[in-house]
């Protein structure tokens, strides 16, 4: 009579059959050894992981789990546990069980991944993306690895790097619908809206059926001002996903900037009910309510958000603007960032159609006619696209450019006008130059800061001696400043001159001047040209 097989013997044959695919035959000889031995690990993990393939995740983690427990030096054990863990969706879990697997010596570095996963499904991006680098580095190639990275990296808002690694997956043979969607939310959030929209289109051509993608080329072709396409995108990603609050969100947006509020309305009180925390549909909710105007009800909806969000600035300064409170000094910084990196893309298109925009000429004018000194050293404060600033490049011997906004300062680079362009706060820019231009402007600058002391000393500093200061700002009759529902400031006269003169200009000139259109009138300012006394100190 032949001896009895032993536990290795058997654990090799319920592997072939394993490897072979015959799952039920593996499952059979596992459990014999189990029989013999309870507790063997070997046989627990396999069993485990055919109970898995079987679809018995709750099976699965019990064996493995219990295999890992045994022994927990084996580092693949305590990988798939992981990995059990994860598809069961126990992120804490699963996080703690990567990280022993990767503190193993001679673990595998797809542990790594697994752990980027983990992290990016808990919103933790950054670290997420730190884990897929390291495996990269580690040796593991894979183009999903690279779409993970992207992904991670995305929601990170680190879009440029995500790009980078949309196109290395890409080079790795990866074309799937959701990379190409990743690289168009990627190039999309870089303002290159023709290069998104191809990568959108892509997308939609591997996978016809994906509500996101269809989301994202809308989001893409809106920045084009092509609003009808974009319409007919959002409508159709809300037919494959009724539930998606994005979707009713941009489509309302859309619509807003169709001038149809009311449907913008629906659309957006849609998107709240989806999400009621969405932060964007009720502040272009409150939009659209004080166009139609709605104002109580605006002011209303933010009452709402500030009740949410009691911590954030931006809230309150929206709440004070709409509804005539007390000004802020300022706006907080990201308020304007975030409006005009949105807006970069049809600044200059928007200004000169439907805005008839006249601030940096008339500014021009009023510098030129206080005679400037020939070939000067010209900053352009808040330099935008450089509208004002190609009026002024002919004749300076130098150009600088400083704005909050980095898609906005891309612009103005592209114009090649500038010799020099920093996308930073602009009172921090004039004091680390002091005593060095000639001449600095700022056309429709000044209406997103209510108090002006600290430029007009910045930029007091900044100037040589008989240097000059020129600005627009909106006009107000009497006071001092004041924060419009628009979100823009206005200054009176009176102020001005205060101000000028505690920071130790000259005025030269103070003049009212139709600066743009509005509502089809003209918003009336001030343009005035300040002169830095020549015998005043630096």
């Amino acid at each position: 009579m032949p001896p009895e097989p032993t536990t290795q013997e058997l654990l090799k044959l319920a592997l072939q059959h394993h490897q072979a695919g015959r799952l039920q035959q593996a499952e059979v000889i596992y459990r014999q050894v189990l029989a013999q031995n309870p507790n063997q690990p070997d046989a627990l993990h396999w069993l485990g992981i055919v109970a898995r393939q079987m679809g018995r995740n709750d099976v699965a983690l019990g064996l493995i789990g219990r295999a890992a427990q045994l022994a927990p030096s084996v580092p693949i054990f305590q990988h798939n546990y992981a990995e059990v863990l994860l598809a069961a969706g126990d992120l804490a879990q699963a996080t703690l069980a990567f990280r022993k697997a990767i503190q193993i010596p001679g673990g595998s570095p797809e542990s790594r991944v697994g752990l980027g996963i983990a992290l990016m499904r808990q919103k933790q991006f950054a670290a997420a993306a730190d884990e897929f680098r390291r495996a990269i580095a580690m040796g593991v190639d894979r183009p999903q690895v690279y779409q993970y990275l992207a992904t991670a990296l995305l929601d990170a808002g680190r879009y440029r790097e995500s790009e980078e690694s949309c196109r290395r997956a890409m080079e790795r043979g990866g074309a799937s619908a959701e990379l190409y969607q990743t690289l168009g939310e990627a190039l999309g959030k870089q303002n290159r809206s023709n290069e998104a929209i191809a990568a959108f289109r892509k997308s939609i051509a591997i996978q016809p059926n994906a509500p996101r993608a269809c989301n994202g080329l809308g989001v893409a072709l809106s920045m084009q001002q092509k609003l009808d396409e974009a319409t007919e995108q959002f409508v159709t990603a809300i037919r494959l996903n009724p539930d998606y609050p994005q979707a009713h969100s941009n489509l309302g947006i859309v619509y807003l900037r169709q001038k149809r509020p009311e449907e913008a309305i629906s659309c957006l009180r849609r998107a709240l009910e989806l999400d009621p925390n969405y932060h964007e549909a009720r502040m272009q909710l409150v939009e659209s309510l004080d166009r139609l105007g709605r104002r109580p009800e605006a002011v209303a909806e933010l009452e709402q958000l500030v009740k949410l969000q009691p911590e954030n600035r931006e809230i309150q300064f929206a709440l004070a603007a709409l509804s005539g409170r007390e000004a802020p000094a300022q706006p907080p910084a990201t308020t304007i960032t975030g409006l005009f990196d949105r807006y970069a893309e049809v600044f200059d298109k928007h200004l000169s159609e439907n805005l008839r925009y006249q601030a940096p000429q008339v500014l021009f004018d009023a510098v030129v006619a206080a005679g400037p000194p020939q070939r000067p050293n010209v900053m352009d404060l808040g330099c935008g696209t450089g509208l004002c600033g190609q009026l002024f490049r002919p004749t300076a011997a130098t150009l600088s450019g400083v704005d909050l906004s980095s898609a906005m300062v891309a612009k103005a680079r592209a114009r090649g006008i500038y010799d020099h362009l920093e996308v930073a706060d602009l009172t921090t820019t004039l004091r680390s130059n002091e005593n060095r231009y000639e001449v600095i402007v700022a056309a429709d600058v000044f209406v997103y800061l209510g108090d002006l002391s600290e430029t007009f000393e910045a930029a007091a500093a900044a100037l040589k001696p008989g240097g000059l200061f020129g600005f627009t700002v909106e006009a107000m009759e009497a006071g001092t400043y004041v924060l419009h529902p628009s979100r823009r400031y206005a200054h009176s006269a009176e102020y001005l001159r205060d101000v000028a003169g505690r920071a130790g200009f000259e005025v030269l000139s103070m003049n009212r001047a139709a600066l743009r259109t509005e509502k089809d009138k003209d918003v009336q300012g001030l343009v005035a040209v300040l002169r830095k006394p020549a015998g005043a100190g630096s």
